[in-house]
């Protein structure tokens, strides 16, 4: 199959190698020509996937046209906040029979779109499927053992994602539940900060599990409140990313909190020079919830936290409270 890869981040590189493993023809898209000839001459980025290299047979491309041309699916890699911007260009070269593959976990901030309905309107005949899960790029990049849940509605759609992705190594849950995947991608990175700033706090990993469970049931609320199906949080994309990204510091999310519960100094250092995903979404989340007219205590104790710099212990509070 011939695949267009739009974006290469660690994630976007690690989507390459399962895909070529594969045996698919895979050609990169990025924005930046120093990122191109970096990979071109190196085939490897040392500094988001180190001793991780691509196949020479990859392709890299700073052209939209090329990396969409005869392309059978186009994967999206991006972070949510340069979604828009990417994706007008790119639905001049689209065709309407190309499959849309989705990688791309939050809620942007203007409006409080999740990436499908970014997809939509701009290229709603398309066929689209959003692609989640516990899985760190390196782990996908060294062929580790894992899942990812593959949500859409249309069928043959799924079947050309799956078969695309899954291996010896990749198993693919599919689910039809689109809202709730992508409600379960965003907001276990806001989760994991929370969890990172129970561990910064000094907590026990009793406490942290006490949260975890708050956090599975509010996330499980909301999925409900948007449309989608609560029992999706019991998928990979639901608990399963949940618990690796609030357990992990490897999870940039849950590293990130562990400085706020710390009151690290070097906290708005981290965050210029880390991309970490659930802080751009909590601003994003509170567009969202305020527009719907919806109340998550959990979520807005974390924003308040973050954002509006209150006692990290009030977290703490609002669980035994709960």
């Amino acid at each position: 199959m011939k695949i267009g890869i739009l974006g290469t981040g660690s994630y976007g590189l690690a989507i390459a190698k399962v895909l070529k493993r594969n045996n698919n023809n895979i050609t990169m898209w990025t924005k930046f020509a120093s990122e191109r000839d970096l990979l071109l001459e190196k085939r490897s980025n040392e500094a988001l996937l180190p001793g991780i290299l691509l196949e020479k047979e990859i392709e890299l491309t700073c052209n939209m046209e090329e990396v969409m041309t005869e392309k059978e699916m186009i994967v999206i890699a991006l972070p949510i906040e340069f979604l828009e911007d990417i994706v007008k260009v790119m639905k001049e070269n689209i065709k309407e029979s190309q499959v849309i593959c989705l990688t791309t976990k939050g809620i942007e901030k203007e409006q409080g779109r999740f990436a499908r309905q970014i997809i939509e309107k701009y290229m709603p005949l398309n066929p689209s499927v959003v692609l989640s899960g516990p899985t760190f790029a390196m782990d996908l990049a060294k062929d580790t053992v894992c899942e990812l849940t593959s949500a859409s509605n249309d069928e043959k759609a799924s079947k050309i994602v799956k078969d695309a992705f899954r291996g010896p190594h990749l198993s693919i849950e599919e689910s039809k539940d689109v809202i709730g995947v992508e409600v379960c991608g965003a907001l276990k990175n806001i989760m994991a900060i929370a969890s990172g700033i129970i561990s910064g706090l000094g907590q026990s990993d009793s406490t942290k599990a006490f949260f975890e469970k708050e956090a599975l049931l509010e996330m499980k609320s909301l999925i409900k409140e948007l449309g989608g199906n609560p029992e999706t949080i019991l998928t990979s994309a639901g608990v399963g990313d949940l618990l690796l990204t609030c357990n992990s510091k490897k999870s940039r999310n849950y590293t990130y909190g562990i400085k706020v519960g710390k009151k690290d100094k070097d906290i708005k250092e981290y965050l210029q020079n880390t991309t970490v995903e659930g802080a751009y979404t909590l601003h994003s989340i509170k567009v969202l919830l305020e527009k719907k007219g919806l109340h998550f205590p959990l979520i807005e104790i974390i924003y308040n936290i973050c954002i509006k710099g209150e006692d990290p212990k009030k977290l703490l509070t609002i669980l035994v409270k709960k």
